[in-house]
């Protein structure tokens, strides 16, 4: 078959890539070819591009954006040769950003005029008022007859209630978890350095479960409690903008040495950003995919959660003791030691990991006996 994979790909969070080049990974060792398709219309950028090709490419990403002929064009034309769409995992059945809801319907529904199957694969959910346009769109698209494959990370009550009994689901873990192999990185160790993993406190703001009042305060709380302890610690981001700038500003305020900041550059890419967390013991996680990256490296990670995703993966890998709040941060050394003295269970490993395979190769068969 030939498939399009759908998902954030062209974006500065380098967890969007690392879940894409995952799924891609998977799809491409089961004998298929796989293209991508930037969600929101954006061109992907290489390394390799001179200036004048990247600007010409970051033009076309904002017309497409702003313009919905255009995006619309460019989904019918990326699909057109397609056998199969999977949309890669990840919070896909978000509801809170602007228009992400529309456009997933938009390509669900080009893909039906098309006569193309269509699968989610690991969905994640982004906010839960379903009572909205943006719910709308996500249930729309979701009971659409071309999509014949549907597996979510989380929230199974929530599926249940966009799907009403009217279409089957799978439980699967986030691909992600198979990063270690995809890319060839392994732990180091060895190492004795804790991250800091930093995310801008607007994430906070999401959801009042988990508002947090003083982030900047909290960070600097758990980067005084690791150097007293006796580790050695560096603060590193997913690769987003406001993440890295939030990161600079804390270390400003605070007199911590911008040396600590690990540059955003060495870690835009999957691999590079995979390879960069492995020469951790341990890590600070305020991003999903982080903490799903040092899983998949065996790499113990304490979370201070944001949205019911992070715990619900703390919850799936039996590790809630792992989730930090402004009352457990207080043993914070001792949570360290107990994180890294702590073996991981193979065969609980590999089970969890499992569901990542077994979903991937039912979804693909599904799709190439399901073609309409």
């Amino acid at each position: 078959m030939f498939i399009t994979l759908v998902f954030f790909f062209a974006v500065t969070n380098v967890g969007d890539k690392i879940l894409t080049d995952c799924t891609r990974s998977f799809i491409e060792q089961l004998g298929h070819q796989c293209q991508i398709l930037d969600i929101q219309g954006r061109c992907i950028i290489n390394e390799s591009e001179n200036e004048n090709d990247r600007l010409a490419k970051i033009e076309l990403s904002k017309e497409r954006n702003s313009n919905k002929k255009l995006l619309e064009d460019y989904y019918t034309n990326t699909l057109k040769h397609s056998n199969a769409v999977i949309f890669a995992g990840g919070a896909i059945l978000d509801v809170i950003s602007k228009d992400i809801a529309e456009k997933v319907w938009q390509i669900t529904n080009i893909a039906n005029q098309m006569k193309i199957p269509v699968a989610f694969n690991a969905a994640g959910f982004f906010g839960n008022k379903f009572d909205t346009p943006n719910g709308d769109f996500i249930k729309k698209a979701l009971h659409l007859p071309n999509v014949i494959w549907i597996s979510i990370r989380e929230r199974t009550d929530d599926i249940k209630r966009l799907l009403n009994n009217d279409k089957q689901f799978y439980n699967c873990c986030d691909t992600a978890v198979w990063a270690s192999e995809i890319y060839s990185v392994k732990r180091n160790a060895s190492s004795k350095i804790i991250g800091i993993n930093i995310i801008n406190n607007k994430a906070y703001k999401y959801n009042s479960t988990y508002n947090i009042l003083n982030l900047e305060e909290l960070y600097w709380e758990i980067y005084c409690k690791i150097e007293s302890a006796g580790y050695s610690c560096n603060f590193f981001t997913n690769g987003v903008n406001r993440d890295y700038e939030y990161a600079q500003s804390i270390l400003d305020k605070y007199g911590i040495n911008q040396n600590k900041l690990i540059n955003l550059k060495e870690s835009k890419e999957g691999k590079s950003f995979v390879k960069m967390i492995s020469q951790f013991a341990l890590i600070i996680s305020s991003r999903l995919h982080t903490s799903i990256c040092a899983y998949s490296l065996r790499i113990p990670s304490l979370c201070i959660p944001w949205d019911d995703k992070m715990v619900s993966f703390y919850k799936s890998i039996k590790r809630e003791k792992w989730l930090l709040n402004t009352q457990n941060v207080n043993e914070l050394e001792e949570l360290i030691k107990g994180a890294i003295n702590e073996n991981l269970d193979d065969n609980e490993y590999d089970s969890y990991r499992k569901s990542v395979k077994n979903n991937i190769k039912n979804l693909c068969n599904k799709l190439k006996t399901g073609i309409l």
